[in-house]
């Protein structure tokens, strides 16, 4: 008969052998989520378009043979595509995959999905208010031409705000969102006749980033008590609040040379648009923020990126500017700086957010080319594809 003694210390050895797992497993698990998903996603990556390919696709002539060279990839699920539903039929595609990598990222990482999907419903609010505030005849079976059907605030939502009386009704029926407040502080400091949409615009993509960057240091949980409900602040992983920091702060500061170089042309006071500069930064300082509000050219605005890690790539859309005397080229070439620097991230943060924002923006970026170059079949357009994967020349 086996000793008492021994099997007490069996259980205890049992025991203790059981904790160490769990908490071997509750330390590790934040680890485990995250392998598994920067994995799934390197293979997603791995599936995205070669820049060949997208060539291929953009010399056939018609959107039969266009979507032929797609029937192995994501895309092969759009159908029914034509020039007047091609752009909505795509951004409807990003939702859906945006959606789908939500199902397998990590919690901490939830900032930046939610980020890139409130970009979509910026874009429907925007439009919506812009067929608002100009009055721009709409039919019903239009809106889904003009809106995406974004969870929140997607086309049903939109056709109520579109088809109110007038401009007060329409922001009445954002009530309840997180654009309300927003919308109508806008318009009191624009009122009628003086709106002015690029500022709207700005304003919301303002929001979106100033949002995010506030996420990505502070994470709100509840914790269940026996008769309460409490509620603390816990920091997200100090890598993923750097990360997300510091994208926000790249977009901030490339945002803000773009919006110095809009205003450039239209000859305004840069100090009466200040709701279109960004607060934050992550290269640029406050001193150069507020440079960037009172320059009076193209060749300012280059003095004031001098010295930062943007100058390269301004210099080189600066060299286009002269010869075409559009900032196409400079905003092309700082959205590439923004694609590296994520990249450097997440080469140098292999299990952290950085590897979703580079899928997210590479995904993002392959759509709206495929877009253009449908789009460009399906109108009948000639156009090429340039050294940047860039749609040109269509007519």
């Amino acid at each position: 008969m086996i000793d008492a003694t021994y099997l007490v210390v069996a259980g205890a050895i049992f025991g203790f052998l059981v904790l160490v797992i769990f908490l071997t497993l509750h330390t590790m698990w934040p680890v485990f989520v995250y392998a598994y998903s920067c994995a799934r996603l390197n293979a997603m990556e791995a599936r995205l378009l070669s820049a060949s390919r997208v060539r291929e696709i953009g010399e056939q002539k018609s959107l039969e043979d266009a979507f032929g060279l797609l029937s192995s990839t994501d895309y092969s699920t759009l159908e029914d595509i034509d020039s007047r539903n091609c752009e909505m039929k795509f951004n409807q595609f990003f939702i859906r995959h945006i959606i789908d990598v939500k199902k397998f990222s990590p919690d901490m990482t939830r900032p930046v999905v939610n980020y890139y999907m409130r970009e979509w419903e910026t874009y429907n609010v925007l439009n919506a208010m812009r067929i608002v505030i100009n009055d721009i005849a709409i039919e019903k079976d239009d809106i889904s031409y003009n809106f995406v059907d974004v969870p929140a605030l997607g086309c049903s939502r939109m056709s109520e705000v579109v088809f109110s009386e007038d401009v007060a009704s329409a922001v009445e029926n954002l009530k309840g969102t997180e654009y309300y407040d927003m919308i109508d502080e806008y318009l009191r400091k624009y009122p009628k006749g003086e709106e002015n949409l690029d500022v709207l615009e700005a304003m919301l993509d303002k929001y979106n980033i100033l949002r995010l960057y506030e996420d990505a240091e502070i994470s709100i949980v509840k914790r269940s008590f026996l008769r309460l409900q409490k509620r603390k602040q816990r920091s997200i992983n100090a890598i993923d609040s750097m990360v997300v920091r510091n994208f926000c702060g790249i977009r901030a500061d490339i945002s803000n040379i773009i919006v110095a170089l809009r205003l450039v042309p239209e000859k305004k006071d840069n100090d009466v648009n200040h709701d279109q500069f960004m607060p934050i930064g992550h290269f640029m300082d406050e001193d150069k923020r507020d440079a960037l509000r009172r320059v009076d050219d193209v060749s300012g605005i280059l003095s004031v990126v001098a010295g930062t890690p943007y100058e390269e790539a301004f210099n080189n859309g600066f060299n286009e500017f002269k010869k075409t005397g559009r900032i196409d080229g400079i905003v092309s070439r700082l959205d590439d700086f923004q694609v590296d620097y994520v990249k450097d991230m997440a080469q140098g943060y292999a299990f952290s957010t950085a590897v979703l924002i580079r899928y997210l923006m590479l995904k993002r970026r392959e759509m709206i080319l495929l877009r253009s170059v449908f789009k460009g079949i399906a109108d009948g357009a000639r156009f090429e594809i340039n050294d940047d994967l860039r749609v040109v020349g269509e007519e």
